[in-house]
């Protein structure tokens, strides 16, 4: 039951991010490419990748957060 709640919280927050920030947090993430695969698949610099990623990160986990407060 836990799990099935965890991954309905992990799929909202996803949805919620800003689209860039989500292409960015899937393709890394999700699908395992290296911050230079991603920039250039997305046509955008790696400083780019990595600020898109952390606040995907920073996202994710103040939901995952609240739902345990």
């Amino acid at each position: 039951m836990l799990n099935d709640e965890l991954l309905l919280i992990y799929i909202n927050a996803l949805e919620e991010l800003p689209p860039k920030c989500r292409e960015v947090f899937i393709l890394i993430r999700e699908q395992g490419l290296s911050y230079k695969e991603a920039a250039e698949q997305l046509d955008i610099s790696t400083k780019t990748v990595d600020a898109q990623l952390q606040k995907a990160i920073k996202s994710i986990k103040e939901k995952i957060k609240s739902y345990f407060s």
